[in-house]
């Protein structure tokens, strides 16, 4: 009896230790797996680098200005309209990252200089045959009799057509998505602020990522969602694509048009509770307000700051301090004189008053912006006495002796030729 019970626990030990064997192995195995896929797709990605930056005909960026012909313009809704633009010397695309945006230089009748804006690509970064960009009309509000409409967004909608001729920067920004990595992908959009998010949607798609996709989006009634058809297409296709809708006004007499199932405005407890994983990579853009609040709310979260990307043109954008802290006083107290000698001005810069751009603006001194991201260049400006710092990298190095104001803080006492 003794030595059959030592039998039978030798068998069951036995067992353990080949269901642990197993157990072990299946992970093994399903890492190995996970590390191939994501090798496979990195030298995919690789290769696109090699082969955009090695063919004749096409490149991975041009420098400087690029004729584009308008080939056709799609209307989204009574304010948005796409663009699609081709190459005007016939040569091919080069590839982009899903999330950047194009460069415009504009030549607007009536206007002395031409006018810099950047609006972003809306489609897929593997598509050659096109660019294209999705532009809404902005209208002044209604409450600010004295404001007026969008110069650069109003000259889209109503003055350009098929056929006419733009120059435009090539695709640029830092805000894109890595298509190597694996982790939940999180996009939180707010109005026309969903364009970078079709880029990223849509790539995702022609590369056949299996990446598991949240997409909120708000506007304010069903009326105004853009490519919302599509969006429906892409989460029957794709089970790991999540798409919810926020739909902030009431409608006709407090009746909600069918459809719009979450009410409100985006927040992080709401998309919590629709399933969005902690664990994810986080996209935002949309106006100022939404993404204040997302970006705090995902920091009380315990979000790490590398998994928080935010977007916005325009004075809407959200405070970058974030970034570079060593370029801030250590005291938030202390203050900087900043004199704008073309203005006769001077203020008294602090951490709180943002960039140069913001506090020039603030103090009613108007320098001319683009991009607002340290890309386009349009906000540079001579640096007569005093040293700058940088909160953001700049994408391209700038001429000694300016600085790109959008992106800039002071270190000491300065004086700006604005």
């Amino acid at each position: 009896m003794y030595y059959l019970g030592i039998i039978i626990l030798s068998l069951v030990v036995v067992q353990l230790l080949v269901f642990g064997y197993e157990q072990v192995s299946r992970v093994r195995r399903k890492n190995h797996i996970f590390e191939l896929e994501k090798a496979l797709l990195k030298k995919k990605i690789d290769n696109i680098i090699v082969q955009n930056t090695k063919t004749n005909d096409s490149e991975w960026a041009w420098s400087g200005w690029r004729k584009f012909k308008i080939k056709s313009i799609a209307s989204e809704n009574p304010h948005i309209k796409s663009f699609y633009l081709v190459p005007h010397d016939g040569k091919k695309l080069p590839r982009f990252f899903p999330g950047q945006y194009l460069t415009f230089r504009l030549k607007i009748p009536g206007i002395s200089k031409p006018v810099v804006r950047c609006y972003s690509l809306s489609d897929s970064g593997e598509k050659r045959e096109y660019y294209r960009v999705t532009v809404r009309k902005q209208l002044s509000p209604e409450s600010v009799p004295e404001a007026t409409d969008g110069i650069s967004s109003c000259y889209f909608h109503q003055a350009l057509e098929e056929g006419d001729i733009l120059d435009v920067k090539a695709p640029t920004g830092k805000f894109w998505l890595d298509m190597t990595e694996k982790t939940p992908l999180v996009l939180v959009a707010g109005g026309v602020g969903v364009t970078p998010m079709l880029s990223m949607i849509n790539t995702l798609d022609r590369m056949g990522s299996k990446r598991d996709v949240w997409l909120f989006y708000g506007v304010k009634s069903v009326e105004q969602l853009i490519m919302s058809e599509h969006l429906k297409q892409m989460s029957i296709k794709h089970n790991n694509f999540h798409l919810h809708y926020f739909f902030s006004a009431p409608g006709a007499l407090g009746v909600r048009a069918p459809g719009s199932e979450n009410h409100g405005h985006i927040s992080c407890e709401s998309i919590f509770q629709l399933g969005a994983p902690i664990a994810a990579d986080f996209y935002i853009c949309g106006p100022g307000a939404m993404m204040d609040s997302m970006v705090s709310g995902l920091h009380q979260q315990g979000v790490s700051e590398a998994r928080i990307h935010f977007e916005s043109f325009g004075p809407a954008g959200i405070k970058r301090g974030v970034a570079k802290p060593e370029v801030l006083p250590e005291k938030e107290e202390t203050t900087i004189p900043v004199t704008f000698s073309l203005s006769d001005k001077t203020i008294l810069w602090s951490s709180a008053s943002g960039t140069l751009l913001e506090a020039a603006e603030a103090a009613g001194i108007q320098i001319e912006s683009g991009c607002r991201a340290g890309s386009c260049g349009t906000c540079l400006t001579a640096v007569i006495e005093g040293e700058i710092g940088y909160i953001e990298d700049p994408d391209s190095d700038v001429e000694k002796g300016s600085c790109l104001t959008c992106i800039a803080v002071p270190k000491s006492k300065l004086r700006l030729n604005a």
